[in-house]
């Protein structure tokens, strides 16, 4: 399964033209209707939907909006493991 990722992954970067060039391409996606609306003054939603300049670090400022470092490391790993360790035990031996 390691192996078919790892092909797929390289058929993807070859297919985009690299790491660099998804990048880039991620960089300046923007949805149909916050380019339709980019100028209009009305329009309240003109940052929606556009990725943010740190997109590509997983860790970020402890008092970053979306995905604090404290989070990552404590909060995802401890529901992570409880999550696995249930997983592993939930179902056996019960009869109804």
């Amino acid at each position: 399964m390691v192996v078919g990722a790892f092909i797929l992954m390289i058929m993807g970067f070859n297919k985009v033209g690299g790491y660099e060039e998804l990048q880039h391409r991620y960089m300046s996606a923007y949805p149909n209707t916050t380019l339709a609306h980019m100028n209009d003054e009305n329009y309240s939603y003109t940052d929606c939907g556009i990725p943010p300049s740190n997109s590509y670090n997983l860790i970020r400022p402890a008092d970053d909006g979306d995905l604090p470092w404290p989070g990552v490391f404590i909060g995802l790993t401890i529901s992570s493991v409880w999550y696995w360790c249930s997983d592993q035990v939930s179902g056996r031996g019960m009869s109804l």
